[in-house]
């Protein structure tokens, strides 16, 4: 019985002594962890639970102690050393557990987009903007732009200025709402998808596309205009009918005296030249925009001093700077090529040389015509 007893004495002492050297270890790798992995800043991390280092590695050597003197808190103690490997710490070094933030209005919600997907804090142009901006009209446009869509709603806080010269969707200018090419992410049929106030513009006097000026004109559009609402084409979807709120008079990217009729500058359906009874009509210009009621949000005050820009440019101000970014000039090669997404025939390539040019002065002039 004696020997029988002095066995299992040092079983139970070999039993503790094991359960220490595994509590050590997790003590151990708790204290590595901690000093190798550097904390990530307290502006993201900020609504997660803090603990210090301290707290962490001394939670895992009192558990190690309790381990060796009483085995039946082996289970607490190894909870507790869990818990400390999982602790976060964003003020000194520890274990960080990330934690994701959001960044935009209404990111809760998947499908459809209630929020905004471009807003403008005073004038929008589509294409280069002139050196002076006071009046636009036929000796001082905006340069020509090959870009053709904007998916989603769109708010405009000043004027809107256009010159879209691409052939996309049949040349008919520019769409707004709905593109073919992204991520599909919309506003629900019926919405605005372009919103013009005209408030605080630069621009005193804009284009109405009748070979005048108006100051009170909010939308100015050379070559082509835009459209917001469903595509013609019967070999896809056509879109989702879609409407604008634009302050100011109707004007037009171009205009038939002779025939006393246009092509208004924004219109609903891809190949409308006007969206009333005739071209002196319209269902979207004429309104009352104070940006206080777009898709029943208040956009008046989105970039304000307590608005939602401002609150966001503060917090990715907050974030600590974690590198540099260097620039420099592309390596002399003639081979620099852009194609077509359908990579049938079309594409641009580029000259860099060191000198300084324009973009059409870089594009080689055999590029194929879209």
């Amino acid at each position: 019985m004696k020997a029988n007893s002095e066995k299992t004495k040092q079983s139970k002492k070999a039993t503790r002594r094991v359960l220490a050297g595994v509590l050590c270890g997790v003590s151990v790798l708790s204290l590595v962890l901690s000093l190798v992995m550097p904390p990530i800043s307290q502006a993201i991390a900020n609504d997660t639970q803090t603990v210090s280092t301290e707290e962490a590695v001394t939670g895992s050597s009192s558990s190690e102690s309790a381990a060796v003197d009483n085995t039946s808190e082996d289970a607490e103690n190894q909870n507790s050393a869990a818990t400390s490997a999982n602790a976060a710490t964003t003020v000194n070094k520890g274990i960080y557990k990330p934690t994701s933030i959001g960044i935009g209005t209404n990111i809760d919600i998947s499908t459809p987009d209630p929020g905004v997907a471009t807003y403008v804090g005073r004038d929008m142009y589509i294409g280069g903007k002139p050196n002076k901006t006071s009046t636009l009209d036929a000796n001082n446009a905006p340069t020509g732009s090959y870009a053709a869509e904007a998916e989603g709603l769109t708010v405009v806080h000043g004027k809107l200025a256009m010159n879209p010269i691409k052939e996309s969707w049949g040349g008919q200018g520019f769409r707004f709402g709905t593109v073919g090419f992204g991520s599909q992410f919309r506003p629900r049929e019926g919405s605005t998808v372009l919103a013009v106030a005209g408030i605080n513009s630069l621009i005193e006097n804009m284009n109405t596309g009748q070979g005048t000026t108006s100051d009170a004109a909010t939308v100015g559009a050379w070559t082509k205009g835009a459209w917001v609402g469903k595509a013609t084409k019967t070999d896809s979807h056509p879109g989702y009918d879609y409407t604008a709120q634009i302050a100011g008079p109707i004007t037009y990217s171009y205009w038939d005296s002779n025939a006393n009729n246009g092509r208004q500058s924004v219109v609903k359906k891809q190949g409308n030249w006007f969206e009333g009874s005739d071209a002196l009509k319209s269902d979207l210009f004429n309104q009352n925009v104070d940006l206080t009621n777009v898709n029943g949000n208040d956009y008046s005050s989105y970039n304000g001093a307590d608005g939602y820009l401002s609150k966001l440019s503060k917090q990715l101000a907050s974030f600590a700077n974690t590198g540099t970014v260097t620039d420099g000039s592309a390596i002399s090669d003639n081979s620099y090529a852009i194609n077509k997404y359908d990579n049938k025939g079309t594409s641009y390539t580029l000259t860099f040389d060191g000198s300084e040019k324009s973009v059409s002065g870089a594009l080689d002039t055999r590029i194929p015509n879209y």
